[in-house]
């Protein structure tokens, strides 16, 4: 008996079935895979927080900022799970945690004002590098040298990138690649600074607060100026010789630490911290996380006049003795004033990641 086969019209129509079907199924398996993959890095991410947990009940009260890219980090922390690509494990001495880590497909984060690890898919390596632990809430600036792209190459760099995720990135003038190292960007008292633009016009019209990591020049390291001039509207560090001070200058007003109490280090890596909270006309100085001084007036609510923000040097009148002189691993800026446990957490995070003493 001879069998019949399939007319060209039965095929077709059988493939137009399958094809639909595939149409329809293909997107939902894909789910199924995509989602399968970012549970397994969850599970990776949650792992390494059990482990930190663990790690830091038997070594209690130390503080960890661990490269995850290296086998002897995970090994310190007897992980067997899958290892990331690359990524940051930061603990600290109260049982904290913040991680940021990455494969080919996601980037996990979690801060330690956070309860659950956040999975998102990664578009570029770089935008996985964010720096977690800082306070971010009301985060508009945030330079890193640890946690950066471009740093230490053959080529000069022109831009140091915002890492807060508001785009806010600093353009370099004079700097050369040579002045990347040491996990910081060497201002050379002379005529290197960072150029904002017309990007923070807004923030001094709000409570603000300034946080920079730098080892200044011993002799001298007269810098860190924000506005159009540092004898018109500016917060500044200035180290002289043996004395040294922070200051806020808005108009004709210097608002100052008293220049004898030595509050400047020079040839030591410090973080330094300005909190201005308008509403309570209120200026605090901070160093290392401790509150050094406090300064109540009126004037305080007043808005600053400026049109432009330059860093580490008054562009309007260029000289050595109004430029920042040292090298600077990071600068953060908020719209808000920090808590004085805010400031400090940051600094414990510093501390550990730059090795301050």
């Amino acid at each position: 008996m001879k069998q019949k086969g399939f007319t060209l019209v039965e095929l077709l129509a059988i493939i137009t079935i399958l094809s639909i079907i595939a149409l329809i199924t293909t997107p939902a398996i894909l789910r199924v895979i995509t989602n399968s993959r970012k549970g397994a890095f969850l599970d990776s991410a949650s792992g390494l927080l059990e482990a930190a947990e663990l790690y830091n009940s038997k070594n209690g009260g130390i503080q960890e900022d661990l490269d995850l890219s290296k086998e002897e980090e995970l090994r310190k922390l007897k992980f067997n799970g899958t290892p990331p690509i690359g990524g940051h494990l930061i603990i600290t001495p109260e049982g904290k945690y913040a991680l940021y880590m990455y494969n080919h497909n996601f980037c996990a984060t979690k801060s330690i004002y956070e309860n659950k690890v956040k999975i998102d898919k990664l578009d570029k390596v770089e935008n996985c590098k964010t720096v977690t632990g800082y306070q971010n809430q009301n985060l508009i600036v945030h330079f890193d040298a640890l946690n950066n792209t471009g740093f230490g190459q053959k080529k000069e760099v022109s831009i140091w990138k915002d890492l807060s995720n508001n785009s806010n990135d600093g353009e370099l003038y004079n700097f050369k690649s040579t002045d990347w190292k040491n996990n910081s960007l060497y201002f050379n008292g002379n005529n290197t600074y960072i150029d904002m633009k017309n990007k923070l016009l807004n923030l001094f019209k709000n409570s603000m607060t300034f946080e920079i990591v730098v080892n200044l020049d011993s002799s001298q390291a007269r810098g860190v100026f924000m506005g159009n001039h540092p004898d018109n509207n500016a917060v500044n560090l200035e180290k002289m010789n043996d004395n040294g001070r922070m200051w806020y200058q808005k108009g004709a007003i210097s608002y100052q630490t008293p220049n004898d109490k030595k509050y400047i280090i020079g040839d030591k890596i410090t973080t330094y911290t300005y909190a201005l909270n308008k509403q309570a006309k209120t200026l605090k100085f901070y160093r290392n996380g401790v509150l050094i001084d406090t300064l109540t007036d009126d004037k305080f609510s007043a808005n600053f006049d400026y049109t432009n923000v330059w860093i580490g040097l008054d562009r309007q009148t260029p000289s050595t003795m109004i430029a920042l002189k040292g090298y600077v691993s990071a600068i953060r800026i908020y719209t808000k004033e920090l808590s004085s446990q805010e400031i400090t957490d940051n600094y414990k995070i510093d501390e550990s990641r730059y090795f301050i003493k």
